[in-house]
């Protein structure tokens, strides 16, 4: 199977990836990279903001209000009976007159595999599964080639919500 990405979150400078890699026994084991304030790279932002348009469509959000909106997290799906892949997408809205950033989920939208019993808003669109396997890869290169150096394994590290 691999390394499989279950989330990733990104924002106010911070980014946490949450990860599934195989067990030796046939049990998965879950690790989490971050939070970190390390720049995880243009690409990794690039490849999390491209999701946006998937965002926008599933939400029915005009595209012309596009410029108010972020991508600050994406949960993954993989798998079952159909092999499904997929993802809900969390954006976060600029306020012109405020600090606060409220955060909406977009549904979950899913990979077309052949005839589907998912409703066509449930679909992602060709350039959403290329953007997000995108973004699954940005994610595996933080964790493979240490891009962001952090201890994985540290005995009394607290894992704080972002």
């Amino acid at each position: 199977m691999g390394i499989r990405i279950n989330s990733v979150v990104y924002k106010n400078g911070r980014f946490k990836v949450k990860q599934e890699i195989p067990g030796s026994s046939g049990k998965n084991t879950n690790l989490i990279l971050g939070p970190s304030d390390e720049d995880p790279g243009d690409k990794f932002k690039k490849a999390l903001s491209s999701l946006l348009p998937e965002a926008l469509d599933a939400l029915e959000i005009d595209t012309d209000e596009a410029g108010n909106y972020q991508v600050v997290g994406v949960e993954f799906f993989h798998g079952g009976k159909k092999k499904t892949f997929g993802a809900k997408i969390k954006l976060q809205k600029i306020l012109k007159n405020s600090e606060i950033r409220p955060e909406i989920t977009a549904p979950r939208k899913i990979q077309a595999l052949g005839e589907s019993d998912e409703s066509p808003d449930a679909i992602l669109s060709d350039a959403g599964v290329k953007n997000l396997k995108k973004l699954e890869k940005e994610c595996i290169n933080l964790l493979l080639f240490n891009e962001v150096v952090l201890p994985l394994f540290e005995p009394d590290r607290q894992v704080a919500a972002l």
